[in-house]
């Protein structure tokens, strides 16, 4: 675990300017004995001493007992970067989910402290040095705008001194710094922390598209669309969803994915023509299996190539109406890939073989748990996810016929 006092020491990172202190309030508690819930909600610029402002409003969570939740609500349009990260170290800290509702906003700093949401650690105290490493409670509601951008140089107007201008520069590099540092324990990648700092002042990376907010585990609180209602699934549905899984559950943007999906499919028939083993033009497909006393259905393709480039990378998705799900296997044709039901049965046996990857292991149930949105492209904005399943469905023969 990373020190919180490293992230407190690190003085001024961010050119100090008149603004007023965020309010942190209490919402009350809400739900039944044993299944209580604290919300508290920050409103308002963010300055310096809003951490200890927050520290302050969770006292009340001394009411609550080890089982229940303690909430953030956040509306901000941004403030002091480093107190944004001093938040985002006290919220992970103190197991304090975040959320971004409808119409509210939360930029720049806002958006650091919004990802140190973190699911409460019942069995472990609080540690006033140390930042625990539990898996992210983070979430937006359908509307809410969550953005990031850079730190970036914060000069007086007409006051160009090189003294000013290499203290707000430097302060800028310890912002970043501090981002790095803190990185890896708000459950960001840091090869995806560019996107996060590439935008400036006036521009922002947001979490609008399914690859933003499910490269950087947040939960998107809108459920209406579930899987078991989708009139069909179709190819590109199906391939929408392995990519994005194979990438999105180790934190990675699947965006690049896509490409390498289709230099995969062209490299296994090309490959499968110089061996002439009749699989050429079939590296995706569906397959009837025996799932207990019902045949089911899966289809299959290669999505990239193994760390070694000797075996293909295979997802296989089970078409089954109610839950659909995938798994990943290492094999260098489809026959190999299909081998553990040639020789022991069905689907069961594929996805208990050796060398078969799941994606939701190891991980919350919100990163976990495969949804509508995983099934569209990576790039396609959250709130055009239905109308793009909607397209697909009327363009695309769908995979479910004979499913049972």
């Amino acid at each position: 675990m990373v020190s919180l006092s490293k992230i407190v020491a690190i003085a001024a990172l961010v050119a100090a300017r008149p603004a007023n202190a965020a309010d942190v309030t209490s919402l009350g508690v809400s739900g039944d004995a044993g299944n209580l819930t604290l919300t508290l909600r920050l409103e308002g610029e963010i300055s310096d001493g809003d951490s200890g402002r927050f520290q302050s409003a969770l006292a009340k969570s001394e009411v609550l007992s080890r089982w229940d939740k303690r909430v953030l609500e956040l509306n901000s349009p941004g403030g002091s970067y480093i107190e944004g990260l001093r938040l985002a170290a006290e919220i992970r800290r103190h197991g304090v989910e975040t959320i971004v509702r409808s119409r509210d906003t939360c930029y720049s700093a806002c958006a650091l402290a919004f990802m140190g949401g973190a699911e409460w650690l019942r069995d472990v105290g609080v540690d006033p040095n140390r930042i625990p490493n539990q898996l992210p409670a983070r979430s937006i509601e359908r509307g809410a705008v969550v953005g990031f951008h850079a730190p970036y140089l914060n000069v007086p107007e007409a006051d160009y001194s090189s003294e000013k201008v290499q203290g707000a520069y430097r302060m800028a590099v310890d912002s970043i710094a501090a981002l790095i540092q803190l990185s890896d324990y708000l459950y960001i990648e840091s090869e995806e922390l560019p996107r996060l700092l590439e935008p400036d002042q006036n521009s922002a990376f947001t979490l609008d598209t399914v690859d933003a907010v499910r490269t950087l585990w947040v939960d998107y609180a809108d459920y209406s669309l579930q899987t078991r209602n989708l009139p069909s699934i179709t190819q590109t549905m199906v391939m929408s969803a392995c990519i994005n899984r194979w990438y999105h559950s180790k934190r990675r943007s699947a965006l690049p994915g896509y490409a390498v999906a289709a230099q995969t499919l062209k490299d296994f028939d090309e490959g499968s023509e110089l061996l002439g083993n009749d699989e050429t033009g079939k590296a995706f497909g569906v397959r009837a299996v025996s799932k207990g006393t019902v045949t089911a259905k899966v289809a299959y393709l290669p999505i990239t190539m193994t760390q070694d480039q000797k075996n293909f990378i295979w997802c296989v998705f089970s078409l089954e109406r109610d839950s659909p799900s995938i798994f990943y296997r290492s094999s260098g044709s489809i026959a190999e890939l299909f081998e553990p039901i040639e020789s022991k049965g069905g689907l069961w046996e594929l996805e208990q073989a050796e060398g078969t990857v799941r994606p939701e292991a190891g991980l919350g149930i919100s990163q976990g748990m495969l949804r509508v949105l995983d099934m569209v492209p990576a790039d396609t904005k959250l709130d055009e996810v239905e109308t793009v399943v909607e397209k697909l469905s009327q363009s695309e023969v769908s995979l479910l016929a004979g499913v049972q």
